[in-house]
């Protein structure tokens, strides 16, 4: 997709007019768990509910849509949020070394990163993109707080199915400045029980690559908004699963991996680049 990013108010029209585009489909691409809550309806109720859902009209459609949405508490961003770029200006949060980060120099590095300026994503712009797209971007995150892990696989049909379910090249999505200081995934499966990446599929690699967003994003401002994608939300479970692992290990562990993969956006999803760039 193209549109104009000359001016940062041409910019937000084209986000907004792309957010309004998947509002106006959100009952077809949510995850059914909405539908079935929101609408008190058991599974013969809801495969009848949504066979209807692909031959509505495109007005019916949407109107079903927008009801889905606020419903489910769902907010349009403002004009303000969209002008804002990816990456805003932000002091990450004080890092300790955890002895969970591979490499000789995972200490150094992360103490380096303690007393440098970073950035804070502007999680909002995952409601501008395609549902589909905005799942493949959680499971870069997941990826990418597994690039160790993700180098080391060498049986080709997994690379290939994890490539397609991240929407780029897993080479691509790895081959980044911060391998040297990935999470220890192999350390991180023998001590708190996180599954390993052959253990994952689609569904799950998002599930985890939203938390860790949402870990980070908290992280770096505990006072920001609790849920800054209400829409891309509503293609998860309602009720979301948090990855048990997860709590057992310490925020400050790639904590910068989220700024570090929006910084990228614009690289690897060039369509998107006017948003991210």
């Amino acid at each position: 997709m193209n549109a104009p990013v000359d001016l940062p108010f041409m910019r937000a029209a084209a986000a907004l007019d792309a957010y309004r585009r998947n509002l106006a489909e959100t009952a077809r691409w949510a995850d059914p768990s909405w539908s079935a809550a929101l609408l008190g309806a058991d599974a013969a109720q809801l495969a009848g509910w949504q066979a209807v859902l692909v031959w509505a009209s495109a007005p019916a459609l949407e109107s079903c849509s927008r009801a889905l949405a606020q419903a489910a508490g769902v907010r349009m961003p403002s004009l303000d949020v969209l002008t804002q770029p990816a990456l805003r200006t932000a002091l990450p949060p004080a890092s300790a070394g955890s002895g969970l980060a591979g490499g000789a120099g995972s200490s150094a590095a992360l103490a380096n990163a303690a007393g440098q300026s970073a950035a804070q994503p502007n999680a909002a712009l995952l409601d501008v993109l395609p549902a589909q797209t905005g799942l493949q971007v959680l499971r870069m995150r997941a990826l990418s707080f597994r690039r160790a892990e993700a180098r080391r696989l060498i049986d080709k049909r997994s690379r290939s199915q994890l490539s397609e379910w991240a929407g780029v090249g897993i080479d691509r999505l790895t081959q980044d400045a911060h391998l040297a200081d990935a999470p220890d995934t192999a350390r991180l499966v023998a001590r708190v029980a996180m599954p390993p990446l052959a253990a994952l599929d689609a569904a799950g690699l998002a599930l985890e690559g939203c938390a860790l967003l949402l870990r980070d994003l908290t992280t770096a401002d505990p006072a920001g908004p609790r849920l800054p994608f209400p829409l891309l939300r509503l293609a998860l479970p309602r009720v979301l699963p948090t990855p048990p692992w997860l709590a057992a290990v310490p925020p400050q562990l790639d904590a910068l991996g989220t700024a570090r993969l929006f910084a990228r956006l614009s690289e690897l999803l060039p369509e998107w680049a006017w948003l991210f760039g």
